[in-house]
């Protein structure tokens, strides 16, 4: 019974989602959880309830119960953030969660049996994949804390270094 009512509230919030919003926000201060991409959140979570839907029989009043639908959905919000402008711009920190959703959308793909027609394949995905993990390399490269992501306020730091040291102080 609760996990029905948690896909029926699952596929609700889905369906409010602003598809369309102006500027992101999304916390005040903005400094503090600086988003700019959306679209990973919306693979994800379509991903999730193509997930819940194709494990069985969809509960009685659930809102839509084509667990395609959804699938379709996730492969279309992929396609958007790999074509959009923040793909692979400040992929690992806590809010972006291309990696998961790509990784969930993979596995999905080839649990619905590779559908054509999808707006993304999951060769597409493992090339998005690779590009993120491959920026993550070039930031980590100009980080002193070797991060393979932009941390704001840390970045002015300059760690100490002894000769031959970890830049750790050690």
């Amino acid at each position: 019974m609760q996990a029905a009512t948690c896909l029926k509230d699952a596929e609700d919030v889905y369906a409010l989602a602003d598809t369309h919003p102006g500027r992101l926000q999304t916390a005040i201060p903005y400094d503090f959880y600086p988003e700019k991409e959306w679209r990973d959140d919306l693979e994800w979570g379509a991903t999730e309830l193509y997930d819940a839907l194709s494990a069985g029989p969809a509960p009685a009043g659930t809102p839509n119960t084509d667990a395609l639908y959804y699938l379709r959905r996730a492969a279309h919000w992929a396609h958007a953030y790999i074509t959009g402008p923040y793909d692979a711009a400040d992929t690992l920190n806590l809010y972006d969660v291309t990696g998961l959703a790509h990784f969930e959308l993979y596995q999905a793909i080839e649990h619905a049996g590779n559908p054509s027609k999808l707006e993304v394949t999951k060769p597409q995905l493992l090339a998005d994949l690779r590009k993120q993990l491959n920026e993550a390399v070039v930031q980590s490269d100009t980080d002193p804390f070797g991060f393979g992501f932009p941390v704001g306020h840390l970045r002015h730091h300059q760690p100490r270094r002894r000769p031959g040291g970890d830049g750790c102080g050690i």
